[in-house]
């Protein structure tokens, strides 16, 4: 009974009363000996409730208590399903770029034994990178550009547009080249179309010893780069700097 039964603080009986509620029959929530919480009844007036009653709600509260614990353990099975999957493709990509890396360590390798050359290295970093790749000296002066088709090397007017040569007047790639030098590793160098410069890529320095020899680029493409962009870009400036 609302009205009389201590369990009921001042404030609940208010809003009970406020809804017209004079009696509650409640049972627990149990399933695999935890509780999930209360199946509760209310009344509009006072009851005696007899065993009926009592056996009913019961009943209601052990099938509700099945039920939530059943979706529980449903929610549970899709969250690791879920889980497995995202581990799965994680899985997959770590194995893709494992691949890679080691494509990219044999290509640095034959490439280094076959002193293929310029153009040799250029076609064969443009080819794994399936993206234009450009080479130039510390000063910018290109080198050798190539397309990601099996040796086709750029050349002419359609090279010297790759190259960031042209823009070696404006500041802010004047700046980014420098800090590049001094980083002594790849940077993503964006595109600045209000300066013409409508072409992002990967920049790497080429070092022998202590002197910067010039750059190795791989140009953006369709497709956002990755690490191993990264890491292809650097191992092309060894492989130039090697030759």
């Amino acid at each position: 009974d609302t009205d009389y039964d201590p369990s009921f603080v001042p404030g609940v009986r208010k809003r009970l009363q406020r809804q017209d509620l004079q009696a509650v029959l409640a049972a627990p929530l149990i399933a695999r000996e935890r509780l999930l919480g209360v199946l509760a009844v209310y009344f509009p007036r006072e009851v005696s409730a007899n065993d009926y009653d009592v056996d009913t709600v019961r009943t209601l509260a052990n099938l509700s208590a099945l039920a939530l614990d059943n979706a529980r353990l449903y929610q549970s099975k899709v969250r690791a399903s879920q889980e497995m999957e995202s581990l799965y493709a994680q899985l997959s990509e770590r194995s893709e770029n494992l691949s890679r890396a080691v494509q990219i360590h044999n290509w640095l390798v034959r490439t280094v034994l076959t002193s293929s050359g310029m153009e040799g290295i250029t076609n064969a970093l443009a080819g794994l990178a399936k993206a234009r790749a450009v080479v130039e000296d510390s000063h910018l002066n290109l080198l050798c550009a190539a397309s990601p088709r099996p040796g086709a090397t750029i050349a002419g007017e359609q090279a010297s547009e790759l190259g960031l040569g042209r823009f070696i007047q404006d500041p802010p790639v004047r700046n980014l080249v420098q800090h590049i030098g001094a980083a002594g590793r790849p940077e993503l160098v964006l595109s600045i179309p209000e300066i013409g410069l409508n072409t992002g890529r990967i920049m790497a320095p080429v070092f022998v010893s202590d002197a910067l020899l010039g750059y190795v680029s791989i140009l953006e493409t369709d497709r956002p780069f990755d690490k191993l962009d990264y890491v292809l870009c650097e191992q092309g400036a060894v492989a130039v700097a090697l030759e």
